[in-house]
């Protein structure tokens, strides 16, 4: 034991003073150097100028996969094996080029890690000795990826230096003659300072993310970026404890946050708080706080990393008000809501589109049902939806027939929707949609079109000459009715109106007749005459009724609309007027629309059909009792604004106008209405003053549309829960597995040698089963990802994708002198990173259960319609029949035992990936005979 001289001693003597601060900064520098999330690594620059790596912390060893002992020393051509070597090349390049300016670069730089192409902003900064010579560059890489980085778990690391501190105090305790030695010692012991410290600043000062470190008493030193996020000098936050910038509500809980790190129930925390900025808004942030103790274990001082999220906050809640109007807004509709992965060729519904389209309830269906639309429209809707795919036009909007598969019936659809995401090369990943029962108004439509119909063959039958006549150039056209009326062979000269035969008796009343009309003494044009008929040579009589419907400048007729017939007819005609009057009441009577005549000068209908009171409850005298005030109350507050717009629009002269509203039934009762109305009467100044409509009531359909968002939330329900699990799985399970698994391991290491083999075998069976569970948590969630984690469809040559992945398999391919063949392999559009997976997973299965042979593997494809059929064949084990399903089921393992690693997802994994790319998956097998894995894959464009 040294005496208290010795101690007052080694206190005052410089060496010791420079270790301990040595020894003080290194940690600190360790502490940030292992804790900061930002990958970083080292490389020493020798005096040849040599790169070599120096070591990795561990966010970039977890993140990339490679480890830092395995690199060590290592040129960046020695690293090939890791790293492609045109990457190599290209890393070497920027290495050099950071020596040649000898200040700090920044590069963007693509770097495959276990498979996936991975982009990089990275960052060079060279440190230099005394000597002002380069001898290290210091390397950080923030992901571009926006892949969210995981958290590593800091590890202090003291040991080099303790041993570097008692070989300085020995060589203290020798004698004088080793002076030179203790300089030389103390000169390399400053360097390392200097280089420590300038570390220091770079990991600490030069962090893009906000960085802070807080003592136990509050006060605060931090970096430019923690400055710039909160508004604030690092002189005036110098001058503040941490609770003044936080936010009143979240003191509380950082406070119990820091009480928990103190009493050692943790050494890291991560959560989202928010800050005050010095103009007064608040700041959300995503926080990660350490503490860190000395070597007493005494805590020190807290590092602190802050990221400010406010902008996705923000986002969250907006997105969160939005969908509740989208789920508001579908709740008071009856739209068959339908969303369509172009890719997969699958369509998500809701429970009114599988009533709408009769598919039987499932959670996705491939788009089946365009088997149901009739021949004469399919080619419409294709043509249609071809066109909204090549971006033709901005909405996919159709009207069409389908063959209901349930009610055995066919009804029309009119259906609207939209590509809302496109891919690198523009073709369609997601379209959105809705679709709409439109038969009942496609039954009034077709009503309204037959008496149309009927309205033209009852005027052609008629013999009515309708004939138009040119004032200003004295022309006339008029209709084959007319040309047999008047007699002319040729039309073209007909001039005068005929006056030449009529006889001069009449000819002075027509004219005198006709001048009072053009005068506007008479609002139309009527006279009855005779006419000398040049071709039958005889006399008839013509009654004649006309109106000018277009006058020029100087209010001079210029041109008149007229209708004649021979009124020898006149009873023949009446007859067949009254049987349209009759056939006209007979249709609105019989149509199971309401039909009604409104006139706007007046204010009230003059014409309601039986089925209007039937709907509605109200006789045309009720209606047309009320003032217009009380019969604007009829309508819903919500719809009186699109009223009131519609109404504009009919009198603006629109066509069969649509809309739907709510009315108030006689009885109190809210009856939803679906309208087509169209302008019927105008006057002389071509204003519309009474339209036409007929409506039917949709109330029932209606309350379908009400359960629309009650499915939509279940599945945002569901989906937040997967999404949970998937967090549970990888933070909450992860994380007592890793403690669990890191304990029993220091009891083995510690106590291996004092325990019996009992002991001994049991903690080896928690180990593993740590472990196990480990990787089934692992193999889940990759699971998961397939679904969660999907890229866009691109051409993949499965050929050069096969020879990678049996590139990647190199080691246990040679190890096992697996031989594997291809043939037929085709080029085709899909996931490239999951076929790369999927080929992965069906290789190594192929080449594990061979057990007496060596391996030998044939992957062929063959095409087949729209899909092509792949077969992998092996000489292994073979599999029973009666598992032959089971096997792609999630967790199964048919071969145990220690020989056969693995959790037993691999195939399961197949499946996902190969239903993702629209296909199915099956084995073939006998046992001891090998198997052959067969799969499909869509041909997608």
């Amino acid at each position: 034991m040294q005496s208290v001289e010795e101690n007052e001693t080694l206190h005052n003597n410089p060496k010791d003073q420079l270790s301990g601060k040595l020894k003080e900064q290194q940690e600190l520098i360790d502490a940030i150097y292992t804790g900061l999330e930002l990958p970083v690594f080292l490389i020493d620059v020798d005096e040849q100028n040599e790169f070599r790596f120096a070591g990795l912390n561990p966010a970039h060893e977890k993140l990339t996969g490679m480890k830092s002992e395995e690199i060590k020393g290592k040129t960046p051509e020695e690293i090939v094996p890791i790293l492609p070597e045109e990457v190599v090349k290209a890393v070497r390049a920027n290495y050099e080029k950071c020596l040649n300016k000898g200040k700090a670069i920044q590069y963007e730089e693509m770097i495959p890690f276990m498979g996936k192409e991975s982009y990089w902003l990275t960052t060079l900064t060279p440190i230099r000795n005394h000597g002002s010579r380069i001898i290290r560059i210091v390397g950080t890489a923030i992901s571009i990826n926006k892949l969210k980085e995981k958290q590593t778990q800091l590890e202090s690391n003291k040991v080099l230096l303790e041993e570097k501190v008692k070989e300085r105090t020995a060589e203290l305790e020798e004698s004088n003659q080793k002076l030179k030695d203790e300089i030389k010692i103390r000169k390399s012991a400053e360097e390392e300072l200097r280089v420590s410290e300038q570390k220091f600043r770079i990991l600490f000062e030069k962090s893009p993310l906000g960085k802070s470190m807080t003592g136990v008493d509050g006060s605060l030193s931090v970096n430019k970026a923690f400055c710039d996020i909160l508004g604030y000098t690092p002189d005036e936050l110098k001058q503040k404890n941490w609770k003044e910038i936080t936010h009143p509500d979240d003191i509380a809980q950082s406070e119990e946050l820091v009480k928990d790190l103190l009493s050692g129930g943790k050494q890291t925390e991560r959560f989202e708080k928010r800050y005050i900025h010095k103009k007064g808004h608040i700041v959300w942030t995503d926080v990660s706080t350490t503490l860190y103790r000395d070597n007493n274990g005494k805590p020190n001082f807290f590092i602190t990393t802050i990221s400010d999220i406010t902008g996705r906050k923000e986002i969250e809640k907006e997105l969160k008000l939005l969908t509740r109007r989208f789920e508001l807004a579908s709740e008071a509709s009856d739209l068959a809501v339908w969303e369509w992965n172009a890719i997969e060729d699958q369509t998500i519904h809701n429970k009114q589109w599988e009533e709408l389209y009769g598919i039987d309830k499932n959670e996705k269906i491939k788009t089946q049902w365009i088997d149901n639309i009739p021949s004469d429209d399919s080619d419409k809707v294709n043509k249609i939806l071809e066109d909204h795919l090549n971006r033709k036009t901005e909405v996919y909007e159709v009207e069409h027939k389908y063959n209901h598969p349930t009610l055995k019936k066919q009804i029309w659809i009119h259906a609207k929707g939209k590509v809302v995401e496109w891919d690198e090369n523009k073709k369609p990943l997601k379209m959105i949609g809705v679709s709409l029962d439109i038969t009942a108004r496609k039954q009034i439509e077709e009503e309204l079109r037959l008496s149309t119909q009927r309205f033209k063959l009852a005027s052609e039958s008629s013999r009515l000459a309708v004939w138009e006549w040119n004032a200003q150039e004295d022309q006339t056209i008029g209709n084959k009715q007319w040309e047999e009326l008047f007699g002319l062979e040729q039309p073209e000269k007909f001039e005068n109106h005929g006056i030449e035969n009529i006889p001069a008796e009449d000819a002075e009343r027509l004219k005198k007749t006709l001048e009072d009309h053009f005068n506007g003494i008479t609002d139309y044009y009527e006279v009855e005459h005779r006419y000398n008929h040049p071709i039958l040579k005889k006399q008839i009589w013509i009654q004649t009724k006309g109106k000018v419907i277009d006058r020029d400048e100087n209010n001079k007729p210029a041109k008149m609309i007229c209708v004649s017939f021979d009124n020898n007819y006149r009873e023949i005609a009446e007859k067949k007027l009254r049987h349209e009057r009759f056939f006209s009441q007979k249709l609105t009577a019989s149509t199971p629309a309401a039909i009604y005549v409104y006139n706007f000068k007046k204010g009230q209908n003059t014409f309601i059909n039986q089925q209007y009171t039937a709907i509605l409850g109200y006789t045309l005298e009720e209606i047309n009792s009320f003032s217009n005030d009380k019969f604007m109350e009829l309508f819903h507050p919500e719809d009186v604004a699109g009223i009131i717009g519609h109404m504009q629009a009919v009198m603006a002269g629109s066509e069969n106008d649509k809309i739907e509203y709510r009315f108030k039934h006689k009885n109190g009762n809210w009856v939803w209405c679906y309208s087509i109305d169209s302008p019927f009467e105008k006057d002389d100044d071509g204003n519309v003053i009474s339209f036409v409509g007929a409506f039917v009531d949709i109330s029932d359909r209606k309350k379908v549309e009400q359960n629309l968002y009650k499915t939509l939330a279940e599945l945002e329900r569901s989906n937040k829960e997967l999404e949970q699990f998937a967090y549970v799985a990888s933070h909450d399970l992860q994380e007592p597995l890793r403690m669990v698994a890191s304990y029993t391991q220091l009891l083995e290491k510690r106590y291996k040698d004092k325990l019996d083999q009992d002991a001994s075998d049991f903690i080896d069976f928690a180990v593993q089963g740590s472990r196990r569970m480990q990787a089934m948590i692992n193999d889940l969630l990759e699971y998961s990802r397939v679904a969660t984690r999907q890229k866009p469809f691109r051409e993949v040559n499965i050929d050069t994708l096969v020879k990678e992945v049996c590139d990647s398999l190199a080691i246990t391919i040679e190890e096992r002198n697996a031989l594997i063949t291809k043939e037929g392999l085709p080029i085709l559009n899909g996931d490239e990173s999951q076929l790369f997976r999927l080929f992965q997973n069906l290789i190594e299965n192929a080449i594990k259960f061979v057990e007496n042979n060596f391996p030998k593997i044939n992957i062929s494809a063959v095409a087949q319609d729209d899909e092509f059929l792949f077969a992998v064949k092996d000489n292994g084990i073979g599999i029973n029949l009666e598992y032959k399903d089971k096997v792609f089921e999630i967790f199964q393992r048919l071969k145990t035992g220690s020989y056969h690693k693995g959790t037993g997802i691999g195939l399961a994994i197949c499946k996902k990936i190969v239903q993702r790319h629209g296909g199915k998956i099956w084995v073939e097998s006998n046992k001891g005979k090998g198997s052959t894995f067969y799969f499909t894959i869509k041909r997608f464009k």
